[in-house]
């Protein structure tokens, strides 16, 4: 018998056959991949990519111009001329004819004086300053003449350099009278190293001290 198809039945059937296409085609494809990502995260461990390490830029080494450096000074090559070997304006030491201290000067006794020689500090320098290892106006050089100063005396006693310091000036046995003490530098005047030293122009360098009794 010959079936008849009106259009409802048409259109069921159309929909059918694309309803068994369609099941078809998701069962061909039915596993869904998830991304690598979410896959980790969904057995319990997670990818971490490492952070980059930073580079470190080395950091340039300090330089020191030589202008920067302090230089040591120098001991200067010579010494400065001399101004004056000065006298002390009074007694070192003052003693009776046995040479036990007393507190002024006595006929028989002894007096003491001091000398220091004083070098040219700077130009239009008039006072002078001493060179040797207490005072140092020469730079570190030591300019003081080791036998001391040649000496001049007037009066009726006797005066000398002492031997264990020739710097110092004894006199006496004192008299009564006027005594004058100068101290002047030798003619040959050197420093401590045997150098020759010469006096500041204009002067002769020397100087003096007078008491009476």
């Amino acid at each position: 018998m010959e079936r008849k198809w009106d259009i409802n039945s048409v259109i069921l059937f159309a929909i059918g056959l694309v309803a068994i296409v369609v099941s078809s085609g998701c069962a061909q494809d039915s596993t869904f991949k998830l991304p690598a990502e979410i896959k980790n995260q969904s057995n319990g461990t997670q990818q971490i990519s490492p952070s980059p390490q930073p580079t470190l830029t080395p950091l340039p080494s300090p330089t020191v111009s030589a202008s920067a450096t302090p230089t040591p000074s120098s001991t200067p090559i010579a010494c400065p001329c001399l101004i004056k070997w000065g006298v002390s304006q009074g007694f070192l030491n003052v003693m009776d004819g046995n040479n036990q201290p007393v507190e002024k000067p006595v006929v028989g006794g002894y007096v003491v004086i001091d000398t220091t020689p004083r070098f040219q500090r700077f130009d239009g320098d008039t006072r002078g300053g001493p060179c040797n290892a207490e005072h140092d106006s020469c730079g570190g050089r030591h300019c003081e003449d080791p036998r001391g100063p040649s000496i001049a005396y007037s009066g009726t006693s006797q005066a000398w350099n002492m031997n264990r310091n020739p710097f110092l000036i004894k006199v006496g046995p004192l008299t009564g009278g006027t005594h004058r003490v100068t101290a002047k530098p030798h003619s040959d005047l050197r420093d401590e190293h045997g150098f020759r030293v010469y006096t500041c122009e204009g002067t002769d360098a020397s100087d003096y001290f007078e008491f009476s009794l």
